[in-house]
């Protein structure tokens, strides 16, 4: 039995399972490096090999998680402050316990929930949409209120904050040192820039496997041609309708001037006003190292960031996007596709499921195990 893997650092993972089952597989990966949307861009490597705990500017640079000026953190000093983020967890707490008490049964509590906004909840629960608007612009991004399903919204408060503190992990270096410490350990080394369309390579090479794990991103997944895998009409519909943020035009965030049309688009502003400004940006310039701009849509092989879920999604599509096709043999993985999605363990448990699933459908209870 051999199976062939597509990509992303849940196929790296399929990969280091079926080692341990001494299953052979082969890993195709269509760009030219691993990881896919495990991705550190480093602006000064050779800086960063460099620097200390004792060096400013290491902890200016790479250590800004506390923010102070003038000794005045970003965070809340009195306990009976009012606070966006405690509301917010207020209202959910019922169910982020329930998930902390029995996963199952809370997982189960939330999607009574799934159909509603957050929005939606947060009205029936008494606030008003100037306080939502509130509460959503210090803890979330603008527009997710709206858009994406209460499900969601439970899962990330559970995930960032019900969670032990303690038992989250730094890896030093940058996320794609966890992809690079996979590559070393897997038995067979994904091939790179090998583009499969139908499981067949640049046109030139065919593989058969009996089993086939996609790892794809739902949104780089749509332009896949998949009609002989016989998807049935809910599980078609599943990968064509899930939005991946920051893949469509976003929000406004700020105010869109036009500078050919100066007289009705950019208001005049009192020289004190241009002053300030000036001071401002003078300063800015001062503090400003660099910067790297990251397309997530740019990329075929993305398209798209990472999967969102809007209301009544978690019960109407992710069940069909997680269902195996051609009778058992293709299984689909990454992070979408699991409860923690967005995040790179909800692609790792992504990957044992689909491991799993292999070994339910050859019937291999003792490797299970």
């Amino acid at each position: 039995m051999k199976v062939g893997i597509v990509g992303g650092v849940a196929g790296l993972y399929a990969a280091v399972l079926l080692d341990s089952l001494d299953i052979d597989y082969d890993i195709h990966e269509a760009s030219d490096r691993i990881g896919r949307r495990v991705f550190t861009y480093r602006f000064n490597q050779e800086a960063w090999d460099k620097s200390t705990p004792s060096d400013p500017a290491y902890y200016d640079y790479y250590m800004n998680d506390l923010e102070r000026y003038n000794d005045i953190t970003l965070l809340i000093q009195d306990p009976a402050s009012v606070s966006a983020r405690r509301h917010d967890a207020d209202q959910v707490k019922t169910m982020t316990d329930a998930l902390l008490a029995d996963f199952d049964a809370g997982f189960n509590l939330l999607i009574e929930y799934n159909s509603m906004s957050p929005r939606q909840f947060l009205l029936k629960k008494g606030f008003t949409n100037n306080e939502i608007d509130w509460m959503e612009t210090v803890n979330d991004a603008i527009g997710y209120y709206d858009t994406y399903s209460m499900s969601q919204a439970v899962m990330e408060e559970w995930i960032f904050y019900s969670a032990d503190m303690n038992k989250w992990t730094l890896i030093n270096g940058g996320m794609d040192m966890l992809t690079k410490g996979i590559n070393l350990i897997v038995k067979n080394k994904p091939v790179l820039n090998h583009r499969g369309l139908k499981i067949v390579v640049d046109d030139t090479e065919e593989y058969d496997y009996v089993y086939v794990i996609s790892t794809v991103p739902l949104g780089a997944q749509q332009i896949i041609n998949m009609t002989e895998l016989d998807l049935g009409y809910y599980q078609n519909t599943a990968f064509c309708i899930l939005n991946y943020v920051w893949g469509q035009d976003s929000s406004r965030l700020g105010s869109y001037l036009n500078l050919h049309n100066p007289t009705t688009q950019v208001p005049y502003q009192p020289e004190s006003i241009k002053t300030l400004v000036n001071i401002t940006l003078r300063d800015l310039a001062l503090e400003f190292e660099g910067y790297y701009a990251f397309n997530w849509y740019g990329l075929a092989y993305l398209n798209g960031a990472f999967a969102m879920f809007s209301p009544g999604q978690f019960s109407s599509v992710m069940p069909w996007l997680m269902r195996p096709a051609a009778e058992g043999h293709m299984h689909f993985a990454g992070e979408a596709l699991s409860s923690g999605h967005a995040w790179i363990i909800g692609a790792v448990n992504s990957a044992w499921r689909t491991i799993y699933e292999i070994l339910c459908t050859e019937g291999l209870e003792e490797k299970k195990k």
